[in-house]
């Protein structure tokens, strides 16, 4: 039985703490204005920001309190309402990459049979975007330069430079990158 003084412990207050924080970044308007004081309180609230990380609008952390399982690199945009699901797996998303609204990133699966759950960490690379409404599936590596048509169901590694689109994501064609 779930006793009064086993919630107020160390781990409780952290995690009342930063969910009100990510619950206080998400009520900050998206303006331009807010942009370092949404930043400012998305690091507050545990996530391993590097400078130029840009959210444009709300963001969905689940559980709400495992920001410390976020890690963004340098200029990445994140877009309205993606969701990092990620309660004991990571998600790194690199520099310079364009996540477009409804994302979702879901670092846990069931697995068959036993319906045990397994928790995987995800990566994507360097300069990458990501279109509207795209599932990254738990334990997947997207490589660098890669375009995930919006709506796509990521359930395979994805090398660099390629194009993926569709239920589950395929490879349509390969990307020629040029250093600018």
């Amino acid at each position: 039985m779930l006793r009064l003084k086993h919630l107020f412990h160390a781990g409780f207050y952290r995690s009342c703490f930063r969910s009100l924080i990510i619950g206080l970044a998400n009520a900050t308007p998206p303006l331009n204005e807010f942009r370092s004081i949404r930043y400012r309180l998305f690091s507050l609230a545990g996530m391993c920001l590097a400078p130029g990380v840009c959210f444009q609008g709300n963001v969905v952390v689940s559980p709400i309190d495992r920001g410390e399982n976020i890690i963004i690199g340098a200029n990445t945009f994140i877009n309205n309402e993606v969701r990092f699901a990620a309660p004991s797996a990571f998600i790194r998303i690199g520099k310079g990459c364009a996540i477009g609204p409804r994302v979702s990133f879901e670092t846990v699966n069931h697995r068959f049979p036993g319906n045990m759950l397994e928790h995987l960490p995800i990566e994507v690379g360097d300069k990458c975007w990501i279109g509207s409404g795209a599932i990254v599936l738990p334990g997947i590596v997207i490589g660098d330069d890669v375009v995930v048509a919006a709506g796509s169901v990521v359930t395979k590694n994805i090398p660099s430079s390629s194009m993926v689109r569709g239920f589950p994501a395929r490879i349509i064609r390969n990307i020629k990158v040029e250093n600018v």
